[in-house]
């Protein structure tokens, strides 16, 4: 279990840094212990809320915030709960959301990737993790589907010939 006076790793911290410099949010709720919560302050949040787990119910008034930053929390509830709040939080209660696994936590990227969440950065030392979910790049638009290639028939054509798009994707 980390304590209130510890830091984030320099790979997670750095991560965190690019999603604030990026997303420039006003309104921030931190839930859990979050690691260097002053780096968070020190970047023009205007509304920074820190919620523990029993006090999860305030979540609803607050409103959607524009980043949830969820920290010791998915550790401290049972899983089903801890699944809970994450979907909640991706879904309603946050515009980014931004998850923390601390070394010994028994999530792993399995179970936040079925989530809908992407790893932003392991530190390779300690084995911490830092997971995001950003609903504009959660799913990108195929080539196939893109508006130019779906006004212009003969363009998807010549791109499936030339071995691009639809006919080459990464799974």
């Amino acid at each position: 279990m980390h304590h209130r006076g510890d830091t984030m790793p320099e790979p997670l911290r750095a991560a965190l840094l690019r999603v604030l410099e990026r997303e420039q949010p006003r309104t921030v709720t931190i839930l859990g212990h979050w690691p260097d919560s002053a780096v968070v302050q020190g970047h023009g949040v205007g509304d920074l809320r820190t919620l523990e787990p029993e006090d999860l119910e305030e979540l609803p008034a607050l409103g959607r915030r524009d980043l949830a930053l969820l920290g010791d929390v998915l550790d401290r509830l049972p899983a089903p709960q801890a699944e809970h709040l994450v979907a909640a939080l991706r879904d309603l209660h946050a515009r980014r959301l931004v998850v923390y696994l601390p070394p010994g936590s028994r999530w792993n990227s399995t179970r936040l990737r079925a989530l809908g969440l992407s790893r932003l950065a392991r530190d390779a030392d300690s084995g911490a993790l830092l997971f995001g979910f950003h609903i504009a790049n959660y799913k990108p638009t195929p080539e196939w589907l893109k508006e130019a290639l779906i006004d212009s028939p003969g363009a998807l054509a010549l791109q499936r010939v030339r071995g691009q798009g639809a006919a080459r994707r990464q799974w």
